[in-house]
C-alpha cells in the first residue's frame, strides 16, 4: 500500500469516525440532512414572539438549530429545548407510482416558487433559490417602517425579547422588520390586510402578516429539483409549490405557549395525485432525548410527547410536554368533508421494526407511505394494539393520565421517539390547492406541574387554540402595554408609566370586542426571561367600575381539572401609574440591596364581563432591569420620593393641587402655575366632545387695565326643529381690574336667518336683545348698553349664556363681536374679536379645565385637564369611564399632580361642624331632631333648589364672592323668665330681626313685640351670635333675620328663639348693627341685599359657649384662582464628586467562587460601584503584572469585571490591586480585591 493510498484511507477513517460520533450523539437519521446550498439571505428566521423560540428555514426545515441541535426552546430564555426537528410532508400516487416529499431530517424541497404550471413535473420551472427575494420573511404589526402606515399615536413595538433571544442588537432587529415590511411578498401569496381593497400589497398602506397576529413568518418552497427530492427518500418530484405561514400571539395563558403553521400546497403539474396524504412529523427531544414517550388524542386531533420519567436531566422535576394539532386538515372534494387526524404513527431510535425510514432510497418512500396510512413503515401492517388485540391506524391512542388504552411504555422502554400524524386520503387534480393548519403547543416546565400534569395542561391549551381557530383567529389584542420607566434610588426603586400621555390614553381607552381596559399589574421577576408562573404579583391597580377580583376558567395543576379561579386581583379602588419598591419579594421581603439587579414587569389587562371563559386579556411581560443605587457621584437630589411640595394659592377657592415627587432624578427646579379655563364644546357626529369654535380676539394696544382677554364663545348644535340651528353663546369674562361689561354687540354674517332670540338673565338684570338688519345684509345684535356710556356698574358680570336660533346655517361661519367696558376702574378699552364656528354638533356643554404651565419660559405642560378629585367631570366622550380615581393623576417632570377643587357655585353649606363645646352638653345633628342642636340646609324641603336667600325669599345676593363666605354660630345666650311663661335672652347672643312667624300677621301677637298689635318686623335678642370667619385672622360679626315658622305668639312657655321647633334663619353678611331692622317680605332693599344663606334650626338646645362652624364651598373663579409650586433640581458638584471617591468599592470582596447575582457558571463577575461616567480601571496581580484594563464610558455608576484577563482567560485565585483613574476629576482610587475561584473545567473553546 503506497502513501497515497494510506492518505485516502486515513481521511476515510476520520470521516467515518465523525459520522459514527454524530449517529451516536444524535441517533438514527439525524444526519446528512442537507444537500442544497442556498444563498438568498436570510434563510433562517426565528419565531419568538411569545414563550416559544424556534427556527424556520425557507426550504421547509423547522424546529432545528442551524448548528444541527435541537431548535425549539421552551420556555423561551430557559436554555431548555423540547423539539429537535419537525417538518411537513406529503405522499401520494402519481402516474401509478408512490411519491413522497416535504421535510423530515432531509428536505425534498428547495426555496422559491414555481413559475409555470400545467406541465409534467420535470418541465416545471422554479425560481432561482439563490435569488435575493427567495428568503425568509418576518413581520410584526407594531414595528412599522417610517414610510409605512404608522398611525398618529404610533409607538414602536418593544423588541427587547427578540434582542435577548437572538443576541442581536435591537436596531438590527428593527431594521430587518422594516425591510421585510417593505419587501413583503404579497404578490407571491404571503398574507396581508388589504386596507385599500385593491388586491395588491402596498407597504405604505397595507399591513403584512396573518391578520391579527403579533408575529408572522413566511416562505415559499417547491419540490421540482429531482436531486433534492431523491436525496430525501429516493422519490421523484410531484410538482408541488408549498407556501408556509407561521404566526403567533404575544399573550399570557394558552395562546402565549403555541404557534400556528399554515401549509398551502398547490399541484402545479398536469398530473393528478391519487390517494394523497399530508403529515406533520416531529422528533421531540424533550430535554433529554433518551427518556421520551409519545401519544395522541384522537378526539382532539392532537399528537404529543411527554417525559417518561418523573425527572428529566434537562427540565428537572417539572418536564414540559409538547404537541401538534390539526386544526384544519385537507378537504376531500368528493364529499366536501374536512379531514382530521386519520393516522398517528411513531418510530424509535434505535429499533429494528419501528425504525426511521431509509433516507436517500426509494425504499424510504414506501416506508413513509405506510406511516402516512397508519401502518408500520417497515412491514406495511396496520399498527397492532397490545391492549385490545385489534389493529389501529392511530397508534398510542391511550390516555397516560387515566392509564387507559394503548400508551407508550407498554411495549418499549423510554427512549428517543419520533412521531407524526397524518390526514387523508384525498385527490389533488392539476391546479388544486389544499390548506392545512397545524398548531404547535408547549406546556408545563414549571413547578408544580409534573410530567403528566404537563400533558393535561397541553390539552387545555389545545382547547383554547381550537377556540381561536373556530373564531377564525379573530382574537382581541390585549391593551397596549404601559411604557415603564424605572428609577433606581438608594435601596429603593420607583416604577412609573404615566409620563407618556399618548401611551396612557392608548392603554386606558382600550376597547376591543367587548373587552375594556380594567387595570395594571406589577410583578417582580426572578429573571428577565421568567414566566408569569414564576413571577410574584406585587400590586394591582384597577378602574373604579364595580369590578374587583376577576374569576375565569383555568386549568388547575393540582387536580388536572378546569376550574373557576381568581385570575385578576383588583379591588375597584382606582388606577395608579407608579409603584415604589423597597423590599425584595424573592428574599422574604428583606430590604433591597444597592448594586443588585432586580427584575420587574408592569402589564395592563382588560375584562369582558359577558364571557364565562377567557374573559380577561393581559400583556406578556416586558422585563425591566433595575439596580438600586445611591446618588451618582457629586449629585445631590432634591425632594425625596413621596414628598408633597408646598403650594401657594392666589384666590379664594377651596382645595387645590396636590403635588407629589415620584422621580427626584428628573425634577427641573422650575416654578409651575395651575390655572383654570373654560371652553364651549359640542359633541360631534363621532360622539367626541370638541371645541365648538375658534375664537380670534383682536389685539388691543390700550393696556391691561381693561376687558382685554374677554371673549364670546359660540357653539352650534342641531335644534329639535328641522332646519334650525341653536347657537349657544357664552361670555368668557377676563378682567385684570374687575371691570364688568355694559353691553355686547354681535354681527351675524349675511345669509343667516334669525328664527328667535329669547331674553336672558345677566349678572345685573334681564337682557332683551335689540336686533336690526336682515338676513340679506347680516343681522346686528345689541345687548345692554353699547353706546360707550361707561356706567361703572355693567350688567354683564361674566359667565352669562344666551341662545340664538337660526336657519340657513352652513359652517364655517364667522360672528364678529365687541364687549363694552363699563369703566369701573377708570381705564376703558373694549374687547373685540371674531368667533369662527366650524362644525354643528348634536349637544353642547361648557367645560371647565385646569392647566399647568412652567413659568420658566412660559411652557404649557398640561392642557384641558378634566379630572378633578379623581372624577372626570368633562370626559372626552360620554361612553367612557369617568372615575379613574385620585391616584391616576398625571406624572411629569418627576412629580405627580392632582387637582381637587369645585367649579359649581354652592347651593348649600358644605359642612356644619361643632368646633367647640366647653360644657360637653351639646350634640349637633342634622336629623330633624328637636332635642339636640339641629341645623340643616333649606333644601331639605321638596322642590327647593338651593339654600340661598334670593332663591327662597326674593332678597339677597347672587354674587359668588358673597356666597362663599364661612360663618360661625356662637351660642352665648342666657335665657331668663322675664314674665310668666316668657323667656328672653337677657345676656349674650345678639340682636336679630324677626320678620315673620307662622304668618306675617302673627307678629302682632308676638309677646316680645315692642309695638303690640302691629304686624311689622322688629328686633329681638337671640341666643347665638353670627360671625363671618372667612378670614380667620379678621372675623367680624354679621346680622341675622329670621322666621319663627311654627308659632303665632300665644304659646306658653314662649322662648325668644324656639328651641324645639323649626326656625328659619337668614344670614345677612353686613357688619353687625343691633339697631337696624332687616325686613324680608317687603322686597329687596339696601339692608337685605347682603342676605346670603337660609339655615333651618329644628332644635336649638346647647351648652353655653358651644360654637358651630358653617363652611360654604369656594368654587374656582376662572381668571382669579391660581396655584404655584416649585420643585428642586438635582445638583452636580465637582467638589462633592471628589469627596464621593471614598465611596468607590468592589463587591463581593472577597469573591468566594460565586456571586449571588450570577445566573450560570459562564457568568462570573465582581462589580465596582459609585464610579463617575468616565474611568479607566487597571487590575494588577501582586507581581505587578497588568491583568486587565477596563474602560468605563457610561452613565451608570456600576462597572463589572468578568474575572478574566485581557486575553479572555479566567484569572487565578489571589489578591489583586485595582487602580481606578478618573480623568474628569483628576483623581485616582486604589482598591484591593481578593478572588478565590472555584475549580474550572473549560467546556467552551
Amino acid at each position: 500500500m503506497n502513501l497515497k493510498t494510506l492518505k485516502y484511507l486515513g481521511i476515510f477513517l476520520l470521516l467515518a469516525a465523525f459520522v459514527f460520533i454524530e449517529v451516536k450523539a444524535e441517533g438514527g437519521d439525524k444526519k446528512n440532512s442537507r444537500l442544497n446550498k442556498v444563498t438568498g439571505q436570510p434563510v433562517y428566521k426565528k419565531f419568538n414572539i411569545n414563550n416559544i423560540s424556534t427556527f424556520f428555514k425557507n426550504d421547509g426545515e423547522s424546529d432545528i438549530n442551524p448548528n444541527g441541535n435541537s431548535g425549539l426552546e421552551f420556555p423561551k430564555g430557559s436554555g431548555k429545548t423540547a423539539v429537535f426537528q419537525s417538518g411537513f410532508l406529503w405522499g401520494g400516487i402519481v402516474d401509478g407510482q408512490v411519491r413522497v416529499g416535504g421535510s423530515v431530517y432531509r428536505q425534498g424541497t428547495v426555496p422559491g416558487k414555481i413559475l409555470n404550471s400545467g406541465v409534467p413535473a420535470n418541465q416545471l420551472i422554479a425560481e432561482n433559490p439563490d435569488a435575493a427575494n427567495v428568503r425568509m420573511y418576518r413581520v410584526r404589526p407594531d414595528v412599522i417602517p417610517p414610510d409605512g402606515p404608522r398611525p398618529a399615536d404610533y409607538t414602536e413595538g418593544d423588541v427587547s425579547s427578540e434582542e435577548r433571544d437572538e443576541g442581536t442588537p435591537a436596531s438590527s432587529i428593527i431594521d430587518e422588520y422594516y425591510r421585510d415590511w417593505r419587501e413583503w411578498p404579497g404578490a407571491d401569496g404571503a398574507p396581508f390586510t388589504d386596507l385599500n381593497g385593491n388586491g395588491v400589497y402596498d407597504y405604505q398602506v397595507d399591513i403584512p402578516g396573518f391578520p391579527g397576529a403579533d408575529q408572522t413568518l413566511w416562505f415559499v418552497s417547491n419540490d421540482t429539483d429531482p436531486n433534492q427530492s431523491q436525496f430525501m427518500y429516493g422519490s421523484l418530484p410531484m410538482g408541488i409549490e408549498q407556501q408556509v405561514t407561521v404566526w403567533g400571539y404575544n399573550r399570557t395563558g394558552a395562546l402565549g405557549n403555541m404557534l400556528f403553521r399554515q401549509y398551502k400546497i398547490i399541484n402545479k403539474s398536469n398530473s393528478t395525485f391519487d390517494s394523497m396524504y399530508v403529515s406533520m412529523w416531529n422528533d421531540p427531544d424533550l430535554g433529554d432525548a433518551a427518556d421520551d414517550f409519545v401519544g395522541c388524542d384522537v378526539d382532539l386531533s392532537l399528537m404529543y410527547c411527554y417525559n417518561a420519567n418523573a425527572t428529566d436531566n434537562i427540565y428537572g422535576r417539572y418536564p414540559a410536554a409538547v404537541g401538534f394539532d390539526f386544526f384544519q386538515g385537507p378537504i376531500d372534494k368528493t364529499t366536501g368533508d374536512t379531514l382530521g387526524m386519520t393516522a398517528h404513527y411513531f418510530f424509535i431510535n434505535p429499533d429494528a421494526v419501528y425504525r426511521d425510514p431509509t433516507q436517500g432510497q426509494y425504499q424510504g418512500t414506501l416506508e413513509w407511505y405506510n406511516f402516512l396510512r397508519g401502518k408500520v413503515g417497515t412491514t406495511g401492517d396496520v399498527f397492532p394494539d397490545p391492549v385490545t388485540g385489534e389493529r389501529t391506524t392511530t397508534a398510542l391512542y391511550g390516555d397516560p393520565i387515566k392509564r387507559t388504552g394503548w400508551v407508550d411504555g407498554l411495549q418499549h422502554p423510554p427512549g428517543d421517539r419520533r412521531a407524526g400524524m397524518a390526514s387523508g386520503p384525498f385527490v389533488m387534480a392539476p391546479g388544486d390547492t389544499q390548506v392545512v393548519v397545524v398548531a404547535e403547543i408547549a406546556a408545563g416546565g414549571f413547578a408544580p406541574v409534573d410530567r403528566l400534569g404537563a400533558v393535561a395542561l397541553l390539552k387545555f391549551y389545545d382547547l383554547a387554540a381550537q377556540l381561536a381557530y373556530d373564531n377564525n383567529f379573530q382574537i382581541p389584542q390585549p391593551p397596549p402595554p404601559p411604557q415603564v420607566t424605572a428609577v433606581p434610588l438608594d435601596r429603593e426603586i420607583v416604577l412609573h408609566w404615566g409620563t407618556n400621555f399618548t401611551a396612557v390614553n392608548s392603554t386606558e381607552s382600550y376597547s376591543n370586542g367587548g373587552f375594556e381596559f380594567e387595570g395594571y399589574n406589577i410583578y417582580q421577576l426572578p429573571s428577565p426571561s421568567a414566566s408569569k408562573s414564576e413571577a410574584k404579583l406585587l400590586a394591582t391597580f384597577d378602574a373604579v367600575n364595580g369590578y374587583g377580583i376577576i374569576f375565569d376558567l383555568e386549568f388547575d395543576i393540582n387536580t388536572g381539572q378546569v376550574l373557576t379561579k381568581p385570575i385578576q386581583f383588583g379591588n375597584d379602588a382606582g388606577v395608579q401609574r407608579y409603584f415604589t419598591i423597597k423590599n425584595d419579594a424573592f428574599s422574604s421581603d428583606l430590604p433591597l440591596n444597592n448594586g443588585s439587579r432586580y427584575y420587574f414587569a408592569v402589564t395592563a389587562y382588560a375584562y369582558n364581563p359577558a364571557l364565562e371563559a377567557n374573559n380577561n386579556l393581559e400583556n406578556t411581560f416586558i422585563p425591566v432591569t433595575v439596580v438600586p443605587q445611591t446618588a451618582d457621584p457629586g449629585v445631590t437630589l432634591g425632594e425625596g420620593t413621596g414628598i408633597e411640595l408646598p403650594v401657594l394659592h392666589n384666590g379664594t377657592a377651596d382645595g387645590g393641587p396636590t403635588v407629589k415627587i415620584i422621580d427626584p432624578s428628573v425634577t427641573t427646579g422650575s416654578e409651575y402655575e395651575v390655572f383654570f379655563t373654560e371652553r364651549a364644546e359640542i359633541r360631534n357626529e363621532n360622539g367626541d366632545w370638541v371645541g365648538s369654535s375658534m375664537v380670534l380676539p383682536n389685539p388691543n394696544p390700550e393696556g391691561p387695565d381693561t376687558l382685554i382677554g374677554s371673549t364670546v364663545d359660540i357653539s352650534s348644535v342641531f335644534a329639535p326643529q328641522a332646519g334650525v340651528i341653536e347657537l349657544s353663546c357664552y361670555f368668557n369674562y377676563v378682567s385684570s381690574d374687575g371691570n364688568w361689561a355694559d353691553g355686547i354687540e354681535m354681527d351675524l354674517p349675511a345669509g343667516m336667518e334669525i328664527i328667535s332670540f329669547p331674553d336672558f338673565e345677566a349678572g345685573g338684570g334681564t337682557i332683551s336683545p335689540v336686533i336690526t338688519g336682515s338676513a340679506a345684509t347680516g343681522y346686528h345684535i345689541e345687548m345692554g348698553l353699547v353706546d360707550g356710556s361707561a356706567t361703572t356698574d355693567g350688567i354683564f358680570h361674566g359667565g352669562e349664556e344666551w341662545k340664538i336660533y337660526v336657519s340657513s346655517f352652513t359652517p364655517p361661519q364667522s360672528v364678529a363681536w365687541e364687549i363694552w367696558d363699563d369703566g369701573w376702574s377708570g381705564g376703558v378699552a373694549n374687547a373685540v374679536g371674531t368667533t369662527i364656528i366650524n362644525e354643528i354638533g348634536y349637544a353642547t356643554r361648557l367645560a371647565k379645565y385646569w392647566n399647568l404651565r412652567a413659568l420658566n419660559g412660559n411652557v404649557m405642560k398640561l392642557e384641558n385637564q378634566s379630572v378633578v378629585g379623581g372624577i372626570d367631570l368633562y370626559p372626552a366622550r360620554d361612553d367612557i369611564a369617568t372615575n379613574p380615581g385620585i391616584n391616576a393623576a398625571p406624572i411629569l417632570d418627576g412629580f405627580q399632580i392632582g387637582v381637587d377643587v369645585g367649579y359649581a357655585a354652592p347651593i348649600n353649606f358644605l359642612s356644619v361642624e361643632l368646633v367647640s363645646d366647653p360644657t360637653g352638653e351639646t350634640e349637633l345633628t342634622s336629623s330633624s331632631s328637636n332635642t339636640t342642636l339641629d341645623i340643616q340646609n333649606y333644601t331639605i324641603f321638596s322642590g327647593v333648589i338651593s339654600s340661598k336667600a334670593i332663591d327662597n325669599f326674593g332678597v339677597g345676593t347672587d354674587v359668588l364672592e358673597d356666597l362663599q363666605q364661612d360663618y360661625e354660630f356662637r351660642f352665648t345666650g342666657i335665657y331668663e323668665e322675664t314674665s310668666p311663661g316668657i323667656f328672653e335672652v337677657t345676656s349674650g347672643g345678639q340682636i336679630a330681626t324677626v320678620f315673620r312667624m307662622v304668618s306675617g300677621a302673627a307678629l302682632a301677637t308676638h309677646p316680645l313685640n315692642p309695638s303690640p298689635g302691629t304686624a311689622q318686623p322688629f328686633l329681638i335678642r337671640i341666643p347665638f351670635e353670627v360671625w363671618n370667619v372667612d378670614d380667620p385672622a379678621n372675623p367680624y360679626q354679621v346680622n341675622l333675620t329670621f322666621r319663627d315658622r311654627e308659632r303665632n305668639g300665644t304659646e306658653r312657655p314662649f322662648y325668644a328663639w324656639n328651641p324645639i321647633q323649626r326656625m328659619y334663619a337668614i344670614i345677612v353678611n353686613s357688619p353687625y348693627d343691633e339697631t337696624q331692622v332687616i325686613q324680608v317680605d317687603g322686597g329687596p332693599d339696601q339692608y337685605n341685599d347682603p342676605a346670603t344663606w337660609v339655615t333651618v334650626h329644628y332644635g336649638t338646645n346647647y351648652g353655653l359657649g358651644a360654637v358651630v362652624n358653617l363652611t360654604y364651598a369656594n368654587p374656582v373663579q376662572i381668571g382669579l384662582d391660581t396655584y404655584r409650586f416649585k420643585s428642586t433640581q438635582p445638583i452636580y458638584s465637582g467638589d462633592l464628586a471628589k469627596q464621593d471617591i471614598k465611596k468607590i468599592n468592589v463587591f463581593p470582596n472577597p469573591y468566594y467562587g460565586v456571586n449571588s447575582q450570577e445566573i450560570n457558571k459562564y457568568e462570573r463577575f465582581v462589580t465596582f460601584n459609585h464610579l463617575p461616567e468616565n474611568a479607566t480601571i487597571r487590575i494588577f496581580n501582586l507581581a505587578g503584572q497588568l491583568v486587565r484594563t477596563i474602560e468605563k464610558n457610561s452613565t451608570t455608576q456600576y462597572q463589572r469585571w468578568d474575572l478574566q484577563t485581557d486575553s479572555g482567560l479566567p484569572v487565578a485565585s489571589g489578591l489583586y490591586v485595582v487602580y481606578i483613574d478618573m480623568p474628569d476629576l483628576g483623581e485616582v482610587k486604589i482598591l484591593k480585591a481578593a478572588i478565590i475561584q472555584e475549580q474550572q473545567i473549560l467546556d467552551r473553546f
